[in-house]
């Protein structure tokens, strides 16, 4: 796990975020288009995207963090990639359709919800929910007697989640929208969030014992069955159930992802991890389009996957080349580059 904790690009990570933005795209593009990939993609969907949350609570750190500077970080990060893709989506909406469903959509777009955007662009409801999530991990760590009690927290709030989602789990706003933001299931990414951390921060007691409990827990849920869930739109199931799935499926893949032998294979996975904010948003409109003119085999049905996920990587390289990666909460690496050169 040393690598986990270098400084830099962390390639494990990469990997294990790659893996699972290939599976969200299998998921969505099953749910949306029908596939023989439907009952493959809902059994695992207890780790599609709870890792991302695993992951933001087990890379977070206070050294050199202030609440301003944090928040304006996140909000560079994730809001204004939202912001910019929201944009593009309205556009998109406006020459395809007409004026009334592009003022629908951008309201759907404020709302920030699965169910009040489009199924087009539907997966943005995930960067405005994280950036929530972040904000929330902050302010909670800050207070010393739940940063040194995350287990009994993680505990209190997936009850509160139960019991939340129990009460309102079948509550719209306006007869049609769920609550803004995902807010009704943020106890449950925010759980995961903090596990990341404590796993993180506890990596030496964990190692000796993880990699055979993950193990032995995916095998047990293999044979009774992983519970399906979809956060974005406020389906959980059992909760408890969901989030142990949820903990030992991502204990286990972080294990996976640091074994040697695997390590050269694994690494394609990275470049998925890499550009997975453009997979995430753009995925679904691709597929759609593709849909049109092809679609029906198994291979056809895989060419598409691949096309969903290699063209957002294309885009992201041509916005970086133009120049325009601060709309998208990128550092512009070739602009910054050149007019290094420029200068010496």
């Amino acid at each position: 796990m040393t690598q986990l904790l270098n400084a830099g690009r962390n390639q494990s990570i990469d990997n294990l975020k790659g893996l699972s933005i290939l599976l969200v795209c299998v998921y969505h593009f099953s749910k949306n288009f029908g596939s023989d990939f439907l009952e493959f993609s809902q059994s695992i969907s207890t780790f599609r995207m709870p890792v991302f949350f695993v992951i933001s609570g087990f890379l977070f750190s206070f050294v050199n963090k202030n609440f301003r500077g944090y928040t304006v970080k996140l909000c560079k990060g994730l809001l204004l990639p939202y912001i910019s893709f929201s944009v593009i989506a309205i556009i998109s909406v406006f020459f395809l359709d007409d004026f009334d469903s592009a003022t629908w959509q951008w309201k759907g777009f404020i709302w920030g919800e699965g169910s009040s955007i489009s199924q087009t662009w539907a997966p943005m409801w995930f960067l405005p929910h994280l950036f929530l999530v972040k904000i929330s991990l902050f302010c909670i760590l800050k207070i010393s007697f739940f940063e040194k009690n995350i287990p009994f927290v993680i505990i209190v709030f997936i009850a509160a989640q139960t019991i939340f989602l129990t009460l309102f789990s079948e509550y719209k706003f306006f007869g049609i929208w769920g609550f803004p933001y995902s807010l009704d299931v943020i106890l449950f990414s925010l759980s995961c969030s903090l596990f990341g951390y404590y796993y993180c921060k506890h990596r030496e007691y964990f190692k000796t014992f993880d990699f055979y409990l993950s193990a032995l827990g995916v095998f047990v849920f293999l044979m009774i069955g992983f519970p399906k869930m979809d956060l974005n739109m406020g389906m959980i199931g059992s909760v408890y159930q969901a989030y142990l799935a949820s903990m030992i499926s991502i204990m286990f893949l972080f294990r996976v992802f640091e074994l040697g032998a695997l390590k050269v294979i694994l690494s394609v996975f990275s470049i998925f991890g890499r550009n997975s904010l453009f997979i995430l948003c753009l995925h679904v409109p691709i597929m759609k389009i593709m849909i049109t003119y092809i679609g029906g085999n198994a291979f056809e049905n895989i060419l598409i996957i691949a096309f969903s996920v290699l063209i957002p990587i294309a885009i992201r390289v041509f916005i970086l080349k133009l120049g325009l990666g601060f709309l998208f909460g990128m550092n512009n690496y070739p602009a910054r580059r050149a007019a290094v050169s420029q200068a010496t």
